[in-house]
């Protein structure tokens, strides 16, 4: 789990170095301190999960002008609204939380991610991708990509 935790730190630090002002949305955050680790004091972070996870997460934390909760579920389209109001690039980190969630509705919100945030960068265990503007580097094996046209593609596994 620290190595996982490490290696996520890496990827959120090699985004905000190309963009020091995007915005990071942490899917699923549970107690996750990721923002006091690579928070360079510009970065935008919205930390999300269900509304009880929040409301314990709220004893420990608090919103600030650069960081905010969202209480919902990954799987309700509101929070991309929010989202979309905060400069990007998007990076997005769904550190184990995906596993736990039907799979017909990921895709769905999964497609809805790079409309919404424009594509800009995508990161998740198994699924491993950054999506920039048109170009795509793969790490690894990817379930969402972005053609720069708006629209989110699946790739046959």
């Amino acid at each position: 789990m620290v190595l996982r935790a490490a290696t996520f730190d890496a990827w959120v630090a090699a985004s905000l170095a190309d963009n020091p002002s995007g915005t990071v949305v942490e899917l699923g955050t549970g107690l996750n301190t990721r923002f006091e680790r690579p928070d360079n004091g510009t970065v935008r972070w919205f930390d999300l999960d269900l509304p009880y996870t929040i409301e314990l997460r709220r004893r420990f934390f608090t919103d600030c002008d650069r960081r905010r909760m969202l209480a919902t579920s990954i799987l309700d389209e509101g929070w991309l609204n929010v989202v979309r109001n905060s400069p990007g690039p998007y990076f997005f980190v769904a550190d184990g939380v995906l596993v736990y969630l039907p799979e017909k509705e990921l895709m769905k919100m999964l497609r809805r991610i790079p409309v919404t945030s424009r594509g800009r960068c995508w990161r998740s265990t198994p699924i491993e991708a950054r999506c920039t503007s048109g170009s795509t580097r793969w790490r690894s094996s990817a379930v969402l990509m972005h053609d720069g046209s708006g629209s989110a593609m699946i790739p046959a596994r």
